[in-house]
C-alpha cells in the first residue's frame, strides 16, 4: 500500500466531482495524508494538469498527444433528454419514449441547453445536428441544477448526460427522463496521470470510480430510467458515430 504518499491532488469535471467525491474520500483516506479535490470544466482542468497544479485528471480528454502519461478508461456517459413531466403525461410511467416523441417535443417546446463554453453544451449542438433536430434554444445554463430548474419551471426540455443527471436525482419531481436516439451519443470519461509519479493510486482510483458507479450511481439512475442498462456505460461497447 502507498501509505507514504503525502499529497494527492485530483481534478474532476463537475459532474464527477459532485457524484463521486464523498465515496472517493472514504476510499483514499487511508492511502494519502492530504487529499485535494478540484472541480471545474475540462479546459480549466486540462490547463491545471499541464501546469502541474493537479496530479490526477478525470475528464473527457485522454490527452493522447502527450507522452509520459498513463490513462485509464472509466466509462461511457450516454446523452439523454429530460422534459417537464407535464409534456409526457399521456405516456405510461416508465415507458421508454421513442425518438419520434423527442422530435415532437422539440418541435413545439423550447430547449434549455448547457452553455456553449462547456463541453456538454458544445457536444449537445453536435447531437442536435446528427439527429436533424430543429429546436428553439431559449436559455443556456452553466450547471445541471440550473438547467433542470429551467426545464421544470418553464415547461421545456434539455439534453444532458446520464452522469450529469445523477447530480440532481434528489430533485426529480416534475422531470421525466427520455431516451435519446437509442443511446447512440455519448462522451467518454478517462483518468489520466503522469506515469511513475503516483504509485498505485491512479489504478486504485480508477477501480474505485467504476465500483462506486456500478454499486451506487447506476442503481439510482435506473429508478428514473430503467432502460439505462449497464452495457451502455461500457467503453467500446457501443459505437459513437463521429461527424
Amino acid at each position: 500500500a502507498n501509505t507514504g504518499l503525502v499529497q494527492c491532488r485530483i481534478g474532476m469535471v463537475s459532474s464527477c466531482s459532485e457524484v463521486f467525491s464523498g465515496k472517493l474520500i472514504e476510499k483514499l483516506s487511508m492511502q494519502t495524508e492530504q487529499l485535494t479535490i478540484r472541480s471545474g470544466t475540462s479546459p480549466i482542468l486540462l490547463e491545471a494538469f499541464m501546469n502541474r497544479d493537479i496530479d490526477i485528471l478525470v475528464c473527457d480528454e485522454p490527452l493522447l498527444s502527450e507522452s509520459g502519461l498513463q490513462r485509464f478508461k472509466l466509462f461511457r456517459d450516454p446523452m439523454i433528454a429530460v422534459v417537464a413531466s407535464s409534456l409526457t403525461e399521456h405516456s405510461k410511467p416508465q415507458d421508454k419514449a421513442t425518438q419520434a416523441s423527442i422530435h415532437e417535443i422539440a418541435e413545439y417546446k423550447p430547449m434549455v441547453k448547457f452553455s456553449r463554453n462547456t463541453h456538454l453544451g458544445a457536444y449537445s449542438e453536435v447531437v442536435l445536428r446528427r439527429m436533424h433536430l430543429l429546436t428553439q434554444v431559449q436559455y443556456e445554463a452553466d450547471d445541471t441544477h440550473t438547467l433542470t430548474s429551467f426545464v421544470k419551471q418553464a415547461n421545456m426540455w434539455a439534453m444532458l448526460s446520464a452522469l450529469s443527471l445523477a447530480q440532481v436525482l434528489d430533485r426529480m419531481k416534475g422531470l421525466e427522463v427520455i431516451e435519446l436516439d437509442n443511446n447512440r451519443h455519448s462522451r467518454d470519461l478517462f483518468l489520466v496521470s503522469r506515469a511513475g509519479e503516483m504509485g498505485e493510486i491512479p489504478k486504485h482510483l480508477a477501480e474505485s470510480f467504476q465500483s462506486i458507479f456500478l454499486e451506487t450511481v447506476l442503481p439510482q439512475l435506473q429508478i428514473h430510467a430503467p432502460w439505462l442498462d449497464q452495457k451502455l456505460f461500457e467503453l467500446d461497447a457501443v459505437t459513437d458515430p463521429r461527424e
